[in-house]
């Protein structure tokens, strides 16, 4: 399921695709095709284009997903052993770390709480967020969304 930011930047990147001229991809068409016959048929023009928020789900709760993903990605990286790709932390060293630059203006963290950050590292609602690396296509990425090359 696609995260209503998500999809937004998917929006704004199939916009930037139409204005300059490019083909849609088969699956573009269909997916614009469906969310037409949709709104056509009378359902919410933001529902139908998934841009609604699912009981339990908010706007503050996929930035905080996206800043996660972020962290995580931080945190993997640094336990990572080889000095050429990572800094050998353990675990705790790591989210001290990622703690620490959360709380620094100029990082591209947002501040979190020490004890937040490894609470949500040992959740599994949140694994999918443990990642070395991540696409702008990815469920909660903090990327701008790129439409992907024609093949």
């Amino acid at each position: 399921m696609i995260s209503p930011r998500t999809q937004r930047k998917r929006l704004l990147a199939l916009a930037d695709q139409l204005e300059a001229g490019s083909d849609l991809t088969p699956e573009q068409r269909a997916y614009l095709l469906a969310c037409f016959r949709a709104m056509g048929h009378g359902e919410d023009g933001n529902s139908a284009m998934g841009l609604s928020y699912t009981p339990g789900r908010s706007k503050s709760d996929e930035e905080r997903r996206e800043n996660l993903r972020l962290i995580f990605s931080w945190i993997m990286t640094a336990m990572n052993p080889d000095p050429e790709y990572g800094l050998g932390y353990s675990l705790t060293e790591a989210i001290d770390k990622a703690y620490e630059l959360s709380q620094q203006a100029g990082t591209p963290f947002t501040p979190m709480e020490r004890d937040s950050i490894a609470s949500a590292w040992d959740k599994d609602k949140y694994k999918y967020l443990k990642s070395l690396e991540f696409r702008s296509s990815d469920l909660h990425s903090p990327m701008a969304y790129e439409t992907p090359p024609e093949t």
